[in-house]
């Protein structure tokens, strides 16, 4: 059994890495950044999380959580993380300010009730790996029903970082099974819960913007 899935993982992973280079430059201003960012490191910079959540079962959601390893900023998107300290990133449909990428909205909703109902994988993030994500970022503020939702979205960030590639067919609950199949397990980490709502952000065209209160107080399930 185990063989099996061993086998079906590598052949996701397989097709995955075949895919990346549609999926991740289909935009010729991200294949431009992402092609002026600096060679990779091997340093670790970062913990990079993938997570789906299923506290809401009829809307599951997928989302990424970095932690900064180092003791000077990093940063992830347009987002500067302080040392120590840690972002949740996730592409949503709308939540009050449009669709696209929000950072924090998703550890501001964290609860430890959430933990049993989400499995992880995580791995470790160079230096060069975090630039080049990052410069991905900034033209993925999109959102649609198949190619750049929730799951759309992480998984082309976490492909970028992690050699367990996971293929993307449009839906959270696919992307769960292809992680348990590389041994994704219930949360088992704890994500640093955001009170301070000032610190929601969503991605705008050159930058960040403070998210509506009325979008951060509504709560969906994450």
């Amino acid at each position: 059994m185990k063989n099996y899935k061993r086998i079906i993982a590598l052949l996701l992973a397989l097709i995955t890495a075949l895919m990346i280079p549609v999926c991740c430059f289909a935009d010729d201003a991200a294949a431009e950044d992402v092609t002026e960012a600096p060679a990779r490191s091997t340093g670790k910079v970062a913990t990079l999380y993938l997570n789906v959540s299923n506290a809401n079962p009829k809307y599951p959601h997928c989302w990424l959580y970095f932690v900064n390893e180092t003791d000077e900023p990093i940063q992830v998107g347009y987002y500067t993380v302080p040392a120590g300290d840690s972002v949740s990133v996730g592409n949503f449909r709308d939540r009050g300010n449009g669709s696209g990428i929000y950072y924090n909205l998703e550890r501001y909703w964290v609860k430890e009730a959430t933990y049993g109902r989400t499995f992880s994988m995580s791995t470790s993030v160079s230096a060069g790996e975090l630039r080049v994500a990052s410069a991905l970022m900034k033209h993925m503020n999109h959102w649609d029903w198949v190619f750049n939702n929730c799951s759309g979205f992480a998984t082309t960030i976490w492909n970028i970082c992690s050699p367990r590639k996971i293929l993307h067919i449009g839906f959270p609950q696919v992307t769960r099974v292809e992680m348990i199949l590389w041994g994704a397990r219930r949360m088992n980490y704890t994500c640093d819960k955001l009170y301070n709502a000032s610190r929601v952000y969503k991605q705008v065209d050159d930058g960040l913007q403070v998210v509506y209160p009325s979008v951060v107080y509504t709560k969906t399930g994450v």
